[in-house]
């Protein structure tokens, strides 16, 4: 594995840096209380109890019905400590995603964490498998249905709009693959065909995880925007132009280059990408 798709699977290549420099990375709780810090005032930590896993999330206070919910879901965190070894708790260090949910004024977004990230790597049925080669496996999207099944009842919620970073988004499409609730979904810098992704890179395969590209019958009738970072060297825009064609019917796919890379620029963005609803439009080429 090259140094270069090693990164992709941290947080920021500010971990590189933070390793050549001598300086240790951020334990556990302080990962917490830094995501806990720009969680806003509006939402609350709630622990939700899958049949697998422990699974963290951030929603509003208010309980009040809300018919359609958007779920942020995170991307793969601190999978890898270095090049050939995987972390030890893939809990993100920066926040990407909890500072774009900060920064909504949606009042039905909801954040969403991925199995043992923020709960601690000795929570329960957690191993490493599931933040390297089985992040997108089934028992990962098994359990993420369910969470989002709980938060339908909490909320008494009919619908769902799913966005997703980086691998987060590789799961928005594999939920919104197997649900009927789902209205259309939303991806940033996501790999959305895992195989040409290792392709590209020549890597081995991810053994274990399901690719989303799999699904493109029941995905290409599924409203869907996919946001590609035009300075990304680890999903390049390439990337999601081939999977939007890997789809036989591209009415409901669009993607749109943005002026970022993998790691920066989202938060910058002239528009807020938690706002974006997705539609089929039948001019779409």
């Amino acid at each position: 594995m090259n140094l270069k798709l090693a990164t992709f699977f941290w947080p920021s290549a500010l971990i590189v840096m933070l390793s050549l420099n001598g300086c240790g990375t951020p334990d556990l709780q302080s990962r917490q209380f830094g995501a806990q810090s720009i969680v806003p005032a509006t939402h609350e930590k709630l622990t939700l109890a899958t049949q697998s896993f422990d699974l963290r999330s951030y929603a509003p206070r208010d309980k009040t019905p809300k018919p359609e919910l958007r779920i942020f879901i995170e991307g793969d965190g601190f999978a890898w400590e270095r090049r050939d070894r995987p972390s030890s708790d893939p809990t993100p260090i920066t926040q990407t995603v909890l500072s774009l949910v900060a920064a909504s004024n949606q009042t039905n977004l909801i954040y969403l964490a991925r199995p043992c990230q923020f709960v601690g790597a000795n929570s329960r049925n957690c191993q490493e498998t599931l933040w390297t080669s089985g992040r997108y496996s089934e028992p990962v999207v098994t359990s993420l249905e369910q969470a989002l099944d709980q938060l339908k009842a909490q909320f008494k919620s009919d619908q769902l709009v799913l966005i997703g970073y980086s691998g987060g988004g590789t799961l928005a499409a594999l939920l919104a693959a197997r649900r009927s609730d789902v209205v259309g979904f939303v991806t940033l810098a996501a790999p959305l065909d895992t195989a040409a992704f290792t392709d590209l890179h020549q890597v081995s395969p991810m053994t274990g995880s399901l690719n989303p590209v799999d699904d493109a019958p029941t995905l290409a009738g599924i409203p869907q925007t996919h946001l590609a970072g035009d300075r990304d060297e680890i999903v390049p825009p390439s990337l999601a132009h081939a999977y939007r064609r890997a789809l036989a019917s591209s009415q409901c796919v669009e993607v749109i280059d943005v002026p970022a890379d993998h790691w920066s620029g989202w938060t910058e963005l002239p528009f807020d990408p938690t706002d974006i609803t997705p539609t089929c439009k039948a001019n779409r080429l």
